[in-house]
């Protein structure tokens, strides 16, 4: 009876709330119903196997009753049936919380959860526990890592090291923040504190998942009690983190990246409670919920897995009576999930001081078109747009970024579609525009011309420059002095309006104080 009281107490404080948004509500499949509570799910696919992990218990964590246990259950045939493989309980008997899964190569699967042995009134007592297995059934005894009162709560792996933010437990959310560790001894036993205080804002920080873009970018995504979640990036060693405010408060976060190169964070949202995925705008690293699961109540914590062409969502929800595991599958090819373009080339090639950007499409969906950025002085500047074709079957771009200073430079591609999201490509090459190496005079062009001719020349020094005008029978008629001339790329737009049509000669002269060149060319003017 206690049970079921406190139960519905969870249901009250949770609340159970219509779903009454804008996004699609998908459908899920209950796959583990054997204890009063099942919660806080992760996936993993390993040894031909799709594993998940989570905890069991009487109650909700924190409800009175610590006998949280680990189970671990795996199905063979893509997610339709289960069996469990093993139920974990602490050896010092604590209430075990939420478990995480990390593969540390193709051999060796460990998991990793927090066992709290007494909570008193300023803080939480309890250990980091591991346990490893190299086949799924048989794992290894309790192992307590990491660092006392911190649970290291999302590892992951990256270039031979595992990363994990923690946080440290104290009952008064407020005075909670993020640390990062990081640790090349998988069992632990030394890790290095890279961010003492991860996000500058210490402001109720809490569970946190990291992302490694490649080895040298990650991102990360921080739960906070009561403002919005966190989203921050950073590049190697991982020390300088920067965070934006993602406009939503997230529970029990994860972030994933797709093989499509869409970005998705998930986690439980609030009014009405639920879990959600939500698409990462790589622009300005805010987050747009895209998909609802069939969820409410106490629920969120949701494991992301890629695998058989869909994204494997496993989560809890009390939604339809006590709290039980769920697993939705949604294609890769989903409306929700596909980017809207499909870039297959982005590629660059300099003439003189021209940037000529060219890009090839394969695949559009609703592709409103790009923004053309360049980056100088580490500040992206837009430089052009250009429209979408939105057609299934190749597309060609091209823009040329003229007169460009000698420098080196990167560029970027911004596509946006029209429901306003983002998604960046990046030219993987820096481009250089080297300044003349000779001193070289192009053809005047139009040539004949109606008014205005255009005089291009390459200057590898100072020069002061005359343009000298002449008519067939050797009269000067117009005379242009330029002084100063800088060592570059040079380009001169010249009106003859008043003049007659004919054939004139145009002499130019560079003068640099020691020598002097010369170049002649006949031009011809038609009105």
């Amino acid at each position: 009876m206690k049970n079921k009281l406190t139960y519905l107490f969870f249901l009250i404080f949770f609340g159970i709330s219509s779903q009454s948004y804008s996004v699609p509500v998908y459908p899920s499949t209950q796959i583990w119903n054997l204890a009063i509570h099942n919660a806080f799910p992760d996936i993993i696919y390993f040894k031909n196997k799709i594993f998940i992990t989570f905890r069991e218990g009487s109650i909700h964590p924190g409800g009175g009753i610590p006998d949280g246990k680990v189970r671990i259950i795996s199905s063979t045939n893509n997610g339709t049936n289960w069996i469990s493989e093993i139920l974990i309980s602490d050896s010092l008997s604590g209430d075990i919380r939420g478990t995480k899964f990390i593969k540390i190569n193709e051999d060796t699967l460990q998991i990793i959860t927090y066992a709290v042995y007494s909570v008193g009134a300023d803080s939480i007592n309890g250990a980091n526990i591991t346990y490893f297995t190299t086949e799924g059934t048989n794992w290894s005894r309790r192992k307590q890592v990491g660092e006392n009162f911190f649970w290291m709560y999302f590892p992951a792996y990256n270039n031979n090291k595992i990363y994990s933010i923690g946080y440290p437990l104290f009952t008064n959310s407020s005075l909670r923040y993020t640390r990062l560790y990081s640790t090349t001894d998988f069992d632990y036993d030394n890790y290095n504190v890279l961010k003492d205080t991860l996000s500058s804002t210490a402001d109720k920080d809490s569970e946190a998942k990291i992302l490694f873009i490649n080895n040298n970018y990650a991102l990360c995504v921080i739960r906070r009690d009561s403002p919005n979640a966190l989203i921050g990036r950073a590049f190697s060693p991982f020390t300088n983190w920067t965070f934006t405010d993602c406009g939503y408060r997230i529970g029990g976060p994860n972030i994933i990246k797709l093989s499509n190169g869409k970005i998705i964070v998930a986690g439980r949202l609030q009014n009405p409670t639920r879990t959600s995925l939500l698409s990462l705008d790589t622009t300005t690293f805010t987050v747009n919920e895209i998909i609802s699961l069939e969820s409410s109540g106490d629920t969120g914590y949701p494991g992301l897995l890629e695998h058989n062409d869909s994204l494997f969502i496993t989560y809890y929800s009390s939604h339809s009576s006590n709290a039980r595991i769920y697993l939705s599958k949604v294609s890769l090819t989903d409306s929700n999930l596909v980017l809207p373009v499909k870039l297959i080339s982005f590629t660059s090639a300099v003439n003189r001081n021209n940037v000529e950007l060219s890009w090839q499409t394969s695949e559009e969906i609703n592709n409103n078109g790009f923004e053309i950025q360049r980056m100088e002085n580490n500040i992206w500047t837009k430089l052009s747009f250009v429209s979408g074709k939105n057609t299934s079957g190749i597309n060609y771009y091209s823009y040329i970024d003229k007169n460009v200073n000698p420098g080196i430079y990167k560029y970027r591609l911004i596509q946006k579609d029209f429901n306003g999201n983002f998604e960046i490509y990046n030219l993987n090459n820096e481009v250089l525009v080297h300044p003349p190496e000779n001193f070289y005079v192009y053809n005047a062009y139009p040539n004949p011309f109606n008014s205005t001719f255009k005089i291009n020349f390459d200057t590898d020094k100072i020069y002061d420059y005359q343009l000298l005008l002449y008519q067939l029978d050797g009269k000067l008629v117009k005379k242009i002095q330029e002084n100063n001339v800088q060592p570059g790329y040079h380009s001169f737009n010249y009106t003859l309006d008043n003049f007659a049509s004919g054939i004139y000669f145009m002499m130019l002269k560079f003068n640099d104080g020691k020598t002097e060149k010369r170049s002649t060319q006949k031009i011809i003017l038609l009105k």
